[in-house]
């Protein structure tokens, strides 16, 4: 994997991702670290007022990422997302499926 940089966004796609996760999962200045005796991309998730968990420490097992998008910073993943249609929206509504 090309080397990680802080202030870069991953977007991950895991694989059998229930509802919830279908959108991907993002993380901010990820980095790789073993933990629990297995390797994991460790980012925070990027800020949005509409986020309960923004600035929350996320880890995502690296075994279980089926793709990644690669952002050089969260601008530019910001400006991205905002051009998806209702991607919050529908964001939201996988997170009450999953309730």
């Amino acid at each position: 994997m090309e080397e990680l940089k802080e202030g870069q966004v991953l977007l991950v796609y895991l694989r059998d991702a229930g509802p919830a996760q279908q959108a991907g999962v993002a993380l901010e200045s990820p980095r790789l670290e073993t933990r629990f005796g297995d390797t994991f991309l460790v980012g925070q998730v990027p800020g949005n007022e509409r986020d309960w968990a923004a600035g929350l420490e996320v880890l995502v097992r690296f075994s279980e990422v089926q793709h990644l998008l690669v952002f050089d910073s969260r601008k530019d993943y910001e400006s991205r997302v905002e051009t998806i249609p209702a991607y919050w929206e529908l964001a939201e509504e996988a997170s009450g499926r999953e309730s």
